[in-house]
C-alpha cells in the first residue's frame, strides 16, 4: 500500500498544442479508491499511464510514498496495471497467465503456485485454473486479468476502463466485485472510466477532468450535491442536471412565471445559469407559477419514470415522476423547481455561486 501524489503533473504530446494533462494536483491516501472520470479526450487515461510510467511527465511530479517517480522505470514503480483489453495469453492456462509476472521475476514454482491459488480463492477462480482463456466468459477473463495484478502484491493498482468490454448486466456485478476486492486488499487504486454511474458507485473519491484540467475531486455525494461548476453539474448525475439561463432581479431568479430565491452572491448579475436536478422539479397546477413543458420522451423504469421535453423557453428539461403519475408523449406539464434544491452558476465562468 502507498500514498500517491500528482503535483502539477503535465503531459504534452505536441509542444504547440494544448496539454493532454494540465498541472494535475491530486493527493491520494494510502488504501484509497480514487476514480478518474470525464468525457473522451479529457486526459484521464493519460494521467493513469503517467502514474504507471507508460507516459512521461513533461513537468511537475508524480510521487509514490513521497518518492519522485519521474526518473523511475515502469517496472520499478511497483504498480500493477489492468487494461481495458484483458491481454491474456491464449495458449496459457488461467494459472499460467496469473503467475506469468512472478515467473519472470524469478519467483520459484512453489511460491508462484501458492500466490496464484491465494488470488484464485479471492476471485473465485479455483475451479478454472486449468482452463484456457477461450473457455472463459468475459467476466471470468476480467477476473483473471485482476488476478494477474493481485499476485504481484503491488503498492498501487492502475485500472484503465477494465469493464468496458462487458455487457451491461455483467458490468454492474463485476464493479461490485472490484470495489469489494479493493476494500479487502486495501491496495491504493486509481481507476479510470468514462461512465459516471460507475465512478459514483465505486470510488471513495471521484476526480472529474475536462480538457486535461481537474474540475473537482470529492466524495460522490459532495459532487452530486455541491458541484463546483456547471460542467461538473451537467456531467455528474443520470439524468443530467437541468441547466437554464435565467434573469435575476432583487435576489429572485425568474423561470417561466415562477420566482426562485437565490443567494446574495447573485446581486449585481442580470442573468445566471440556474440548475435543478430532475428530482428537484415538481408538477404544479395550471393556475400556479411555473414553466410549461411539452413531453416528447418518457423513460419508464418501473418504480419511477423520467419525462423529457421542451419548455416554453426553448430549453430541454427532464423531471422525475413517481409511478403514480402516468405521463404520455405530447402532454403538457407545468413544473416548478424546489427553491432549496436549485444551484446557481456564473454565466461566463460557469463557477458555482453561493
Amino acid at each position: 500500500m502507498a500514498t500517491v501524489r500528482f503535483a502539477g503533473a503535465t503531459r504534452r504530446f505536441d509542444a504547440t498544442s494544448k496539454p493532454a494533462v494540465d498541472s494535475l494536483d491530486i493527493d491520494i491516501a494510502d488504501g484509497e479508491f480514487l476514480v478518474l472520470v470525464g468525457p473522451s479526450g479529457c486526459g484521464k487515461s493519460t494521467s493513469l499511464r503517467m502514474l504507471a510510467g507508460l507516459e512521461p511527465t513533461d513537468s511537475g511530479r508524480i510521487l509514490i510514498d513521497d518518492k519522485d517517480m519521474n526518473r523511475v522505470a515502469p517496472r520499478d514503480r511497483d504498480v500493477a496495471m489492468v487494461f481495458q483489453n484483458y491481454a491474456l495469453y491464449p495458449t496459457m492456462t488461467v494459472a499460467q497467465n496469473m503467475g506469468f509476472a512472478l515467473r519472470n521475476a524469478g519467483v520459484n514454482k512453489a511460491d508462484t503456485r501458492r500466490q496464484v491459488e491465494e488470488a484464485a480463492r479471492i476471485l473465485q477462480l479455483e475451479d478454472l485454473l486449468d482452463r484456457k482463456p477461450s473457455q472463459l466468459s468475459g467476466g471470468q477473463r476480467q477476473r483473471v486479468a485482476m488476478g494477474r495484478a493481485i499476485v504481484r502484491r503491488p503498492k498501487v493498482f492502475c485500472m484503465d476502463e477494465p469493464l468496458s468490454n462487458l455487457d451491461a448486466k455483467l458490468r454492474v456485478s463485476t464493479r461490485g466485485e472490484i470495489a469489494g476486492l479493493q476494500r479487502r486488499l486495501g491496495v491504493t487504486t486509481v481507476y479510470v472510466t468514462h461512465d459516471q454511474v460507475e465512478a459514483m458507485t465505486m470510488g471513495t473519491r471521484v476526480a472529474v477532468l475536462n480538457g486535461g484540467v481537474l474540475q473537482q475531486v470529492a466524495a460522490p455525494r459532495e459532487l452530486y450535491d455541491r458541484p463546483v461548476n456547471a460542467f461538473v453539474a451537467g456531467f455528474i448525475g443520470t439524468p443530467a442536471m437541468n441547466l437554464v439561463e435565467v434573469p435575476v432581479t432583487g435576489g429572485l431568479a425568474r423561470i417561466g412565471t415562477a420566482d426562485v430565491e437565490v443567494a446574495a452572491a447573485m446581486e449585481g448579475r442580470e442573468r445566471i445559469l440556474l440548475g435543478a436536478r430532475p428530482e428537484a422539479l415538481r408538477v404544479v397546477g395550471d393556475a400556479e407559477p411555473g414553466l410549461d413543458l411539452t413531453v416528447d420522451l418518457v423513460e419508464e423504469l418501473g418504480a419511477e419514470s423520467f419525462a423529457y421535453g421542451v419548455a416554453e423557453t426553448g430549453d430541454r428539461l427532464c423531471i422525475r415522476l413517481d409511478r403514480a403519475h402516468d405521463t404520455a408523449i405530447g402532454e403538457r406539464l407545468r413544473v416548478r423547481a424546489v427553491d432549496a434544491d436549485v444551484h446557481a452558476f456564473d454565466l461566463e465562468s460557469g463557477l458555482r455561486l453561493g
